[in-house]
């Protein structure tokens, strides 16, 4: 009885140690490495100049990868919320797939031209893993004249304006007031580059809209869709600070 409990006892030990053996981990196949699998953006900036553009500007986003694998990869490409591009500006998707045996990939990134604004430095930030890429991009309307357009409430008598460089505080453009008749009035200006303050005034504190007449003012600059500012409701004045390149 003895030796048949010693015989079950050793065939126990054998199999705990076979067991054992098939649990080492320096023994499990492993699939040999193939290099290098990550996935980055291959550029790391690149800027466009919108200024003579018209509607779309597409842009080819590329990634690329060390090695190649034997299948199709699928990666997606975010935008980063330290971007100052509005999303009204640009398309992306975002998706896109390497494919079996390729390192590399491409996916379009559009560029509405007609709404990006003038005279505004924009970037946008695309993300992949560690990776990252600066698109810049501006639109530049270079003139040193802007346009001044006046509608007259019924007392033009009240209004009086002025354009000051702000480096020394000087006036370089004024007029007014104006006379209780006139209804419009327009003036071209040339300002050098430097940083200025249009100011409209009205002497007894009104406005030039809505009390006595749908008054309004616009300050744009010459040739380029961009207004400076647009206003007619205030009080006794309304200054606005501008920038001429």
């Amino acid at each position: 009885m003895k030796n048949f409990k010693n015989y079950y006892l050793l065939a126990y030990v054998m199999l705990i140690g076979i067991v054992f053996t098939g649990c080492n981990i320096n023994s499990v196949d492993e699939i040999p490495p193939t290099g290098d699998i990550s996935i980055s953006l291959q550029s790391t900036s690149t800027y466009f100049d919108l200024t003579d553009a018209v509607g779309d500007v597409v842009f080819d986003v590329v990634i690329s990868s060390a090695t190649a694998a034997d299948f199709d990869r699928a990666v997606i490409i975010s935008v980063d919320e330290s971007s100052t591009s509005s999303v009204t500006e640009y398309s992306f998707t975002g998706n896109i797939v390497i494919p079996a045996g390729e390192l590399t990939a491409k996916t379009a990134l559009t560029i509405n031209s007609d709404v990006v604004s003038i005279n505004s430095l924009k970037t946008l930030t695309l993300v992949l893993d560690e990776s990252s890429l600066d698109v810049t991009y501006e639109k530049f309307c270079a003139t040193n004249d802007i346009v001044l357009n006046i509608n007259f409430d019924d007392y033009g008598s009240e209004t009086t304006w002025d354009i000051k460089d702000n480096s020394d505080n000087s006036t370089v453009f004024s007029g007014g007031p104006y006379t209780n008749t006139d209804t419009t009035y327009q003036e071209i200006m040339t300002l050098l580059g430097g940083e200025y303050t249009f100011t409209i005034y009205d002497a007894y504190g009104d406005g030039i809209c809505c009390n006595y007449g749908e008054g309004s003012y616009t300050l744009d600059l010459s040739g380029c869709p961009l207004n400076i500012v647009t206003g007619g409701s205030f009080a006794a004045s309304q200054s606005t600070t501008f920038s001429i390149p």
